[in-house]
């Protein structure tokens, strides 16, 4: 971690980003079910690749909305659903501003998966809209498929 911390500390490169992210994102859904050494495999790699998008957006707003959506998925695993819910529409807005239309619709997408699972069947499906019209947008069509089944 160090080493790609030293590597890219001024400026890293998109891919670089994109890996951090969304390693972060799959640590977090994987923590979610995860119990004894694999939980706190994947608790280090979550605070590792925040660690790393937070000295990144300090120096540039277009990792901002990369770390706004994994609070959002820390929140979510410290059971604080409504500070979760927040966090990915700012996540999914300050996507939108910066062009990142794909993750803009993640965060609507990850927004559904919670909010369904506190039996916000209405709210859900507004957030579920809203990520299907993103990737239509973006030109996901299997996924807003996917998403309409």
């Amino acid at each position: 971690l160090k080493a790609l911390q030293d590597a890219y500390a001024e400026e890293p490169f998109v891919h670089v980003t994109d890996h951090t992210f969304y390693r972060g994102l799959a640590a977090a859904v994987l923590r979610s079910t995860a119990r004894g050494a694999d939980a706190r495999r994947f608790s280090r790699a979550l605070r590792q690749s925040m660690r790393l998008l937070r000295e990144w957006a300090r120096e540039g707003p277009d990792f901002v909305h990369m770390l706004t959506f994994l609070e959002a998925e820390k929140a979510l695993l410290k059971g604080r659903a409504s500070q979760a819910d927040a966090l990915f529409l700012q996540a999914a807005t300050t996507a939108l501003k910066q062009g990142f239309i794909h993750h803009a619709a993640l965060a609507h997408e990850r927004r559904a998966q919670s909010l369904s699972n506190q039996r916000r069947d209405l709210d859900a499906a507004t957030a579920i809209g809203h990520a299907i019209g993103l990737y239509r947008q973006w030109g996901a069509l299997a996924k807003c498929a996917q998403l309409d089944s």
